[in-house]
C-alpha cells in the first residue's frame, strides 16, 4: 500500500525547491508516463472533469490543501466565472476524475483525499489501487489500476 507523505516529506520533496519559483504556493501539474513522454498538464474541461492540456500555459494552477483531519486534497485554483471557488480532485461517475466544489467531508465523491506516492503517482486514499491515468477519450483523466498510462505527476 502507499504511504501518505507527511508535511516534512512534502516540504522537502515538493515545495522547498519550488518556493523561489512560486511563492504563492500554486503550481502546474505536469503529467508524464514512466517512459518520460509528456501526457500533458492537469486542467479542467467542461462539466468540471479533469483534462490533460497540451502546454504549460493551458494547464491550471493547483496546490495541496491539508484538511484539519490530516487528509490531503489536490486543489484547483478557481477560474473564469468561478474565480472565487476553488475545486478539489475527486471521482465522478464511471471513474472519471473530477474537480468538485468543497462540501462537508464525506458528503460526496466529487472530492476526496488523495495520496501523493513516492513514485509521483496519485491514488485515491479510499482505494489505493485506483490511480490517475489518461488520456481517455477526449484527453480526460480517469481513476483505475496501475497501467502503462498511469500518470507521473510533478509540480512546476
Amino acid at each position: 500500500m502507499s504511504k501518505q507523505l507527511s508535511d516534512a516529506d512534502l516540504g522537502a520533496h515538493i515545495f522547498a525547491p519550488l518556493e523561489p519559483q512560486r511563492p504563492d504556493g500554486w503550481f502546474k501539474a505536469k503529467c508524464t508516463y514512466t517512459n518520460g513522454v509528456v501526457a500533458g498538464y492537469l486542467a479542467e474541461s467542461q462539466n468540471d472533469y479533469v483534462w490533460l492540456a497540451d502546454t504549460f500555459d493551458q494547464g491550471y494552477w493547483v496546490n495541496w490543501y491539508i484538511h484539519t483531519d490530516g487528509n490531503w486534497y489536490l486543489r484547483l485554483k478557481g477560474t473564469g466565472t468561478s474565480a472565487s471557488a476553488n475545486r478539489y480532485l475527486g471521482r465522478a461517475g464511471q471513474d472519471y476524475a473530477d474537480w468538485g466544489l468543497w462540501q462537508a467531508v464525506g458528503s460526496q465523491a466529487y472530492i476526496e483525499p488523495v495520496v501523493y506516492n513516492p513514485d509521483h503517482t496519485i491514488c485515491r486514499k479510499a482505494d489505493e489501487t485506483q490511480f490517475l491515468y489518461g488520456p481517455y477519450g477526449n484527453k480526460w483523466v480517469c481513476w483505475g489500476a496501475k497501467q502503462a498510462n498511469t500518470l507521473i505527476v510533478n509540480f512546476e
